[in-house]
């Protein structure tokens, strides 16, 4: 898997106008880089193939979420469903209500698991509406009309919610995250939307991540990762990463009539910080830099080792097969990868088209578990998960 990054924690002021200085910084050269064995960050890894039926076929997920027990997939665009399956990926139920009225979606763009009360709550954007399912047999329960448009959410503690906006606007909210309480009363408002952004909307990899009681969160442009307490409504600019010269000019932010002429400021530039991924062993993130190039960075909170890296540097040595750009999710001390089973049998059949019978007789001694699973897939099959314990 990846390598972890180093980070370092940040304290948060924030007056009452909710302004935000981190005392703690990353200082980061996104130039640097290097050529990194999967050996040396994966200590384990497995394939997992998500149950392929007619009835409850995805294809991207938009959002990846795993448990103790459990694996849930938001496929936003093709089906328009959440599937639950096992660990093992034996499917369990879908969601896909699709149309309008009373529990139904037709652009479920997240979803929540609320432990708590035992339900699933899905968000569906074309409606602003919040779905209620029961979490062990995924039926309607209730919905919940919201009074703004929201990016992404995410369950605090005590019933409380926290949305962002997305740098939507209307009927007097004016700041990216707002913090209410279980019946959708306003208790906090953060991060007020910058008027030469209001309805540009940029989504990331994941913007909440969640690890040891603290919700994180990233948004577009932004250099901070900013956190709550589950049992707080307060928050704290918890790292700010500082890429130097390398950060987005002050032209970025004028006003202009069309994101093309924005993004042209970025083009030497790093921005988007996401995803962020905390665990007992180590940290992730990634962030686009200059106009075309994923780059992430890992470190170990045992050893201190650290890795920057791009897709094109990782040198894969343990079989794992083809990668995407960044990982989905994170349980406990694994990284979780999604792959269209096209990518792999691509990458096999290229494999196979440029080695001798020799070489290719070596191939198949030393990637027997990823050739075992191709063996198992076609090219209509759901995604499939890649589980990477990371240990270094």
């Amino acid at each position: 898997m990846r390598k972890i990054l180093i980070f370092i924690f940040l304290v948060f002021s924030c007056d009452t106008e909710h302004e935000y200085e981190s005392k703690n910084k990353l200082f980061l050269d996104p130039n640097n880089n290097v050529e990194l064995n999967l050996s040396d960050i994966i200590s384990s890894f497995e394939f997992v193939g998500l149950e392929s039926k007619d009835e409850f076929y995805i294809g991207d997920v938009w959002k990846l979420y795993v448990d103790e027990g459990n694996i849930y997939a938001l496929d936003m665009f093709n089906s328009a469903s959440l599937n639950k399956y096992t660990l093992e990926g034996k499917h369990i139920y879908t969601i896909d209500e699709y149309g309008q009225g009373l529990g139904r979606f037709i652009g479920p763009q997240d979803f929540v698991i609320d432990e708590e009360n035992n339900e699933i709550i899905i968000y569906d954007a074309a409606s602003m509406k919040l779905l209620y399912y029961n979490l062990e047999t995924g039926l309607f329960k209730r919905e919940k009309i919201l009074e703004f448009r929201i990016g992404r959410f995410e369950k605090l503690n005590k019933g409380r919610f926290v949305f962002h906006l997305n740098n939507h606007v209307g009927k007097g909210f004016e700041h990216n995250i707002i913090i209410t309480d279980s019946l959708f009363n306003v208790e906090n408002e953060y991060l007020k939307i910058d008027n030469n952004f209001r309805r540009t909307f940029t989504y990331l990899p994941t913007n909440f991540t969640e690890y040891n009681q603290y919700i994180y969160f990233t948004q577009p442009t932004d250099y901070n990762i900013y956190r709550f307490h589950k049992d707080s409504t307060l928050i704290e600019s918890y790292l700010y990463v500082d890429f130097g010269d390398y950060s987005l000019p002050n032209e970025f932010f004028d006003y202009y009539e069309s994101r093309k002429l924005r993004y042209k400021h970025a083009e030497n530039s790093a921005y988007n910080i996401s995803p962020y991924f905390e665990s007992d062993n180590f940290i992730y993130m990634s962030f686009n830099f200059k106009e075309d190039i994923r780059k992430s960075r890992i470190e170990s909170k045992l050893t201190g080792k650290i890795f920057q890296f791009s897709k094109e540097d990782l040198v894969n040595d343990i079989g794992i097969g083809p990668l995407p750009l960044w990982p989905l999710s994170v349980y406990k001390n694994k990284l979780i990868f999604l792959q269209q089973p096209i990518e792999l049998i691509q990458y096999i059949e290229k494999m196979r088209g440029s080695m001798s019978v020799f070489e290719w007789k070596m191939f198949e001694e030393k990637n027997t578990s990823l050739l075992s699973f191709y063996n198992q897939i076609n090219k209509d099959d759901n995604p499939y998960l890649i589980i990477a314990e990371i240990d270094f």
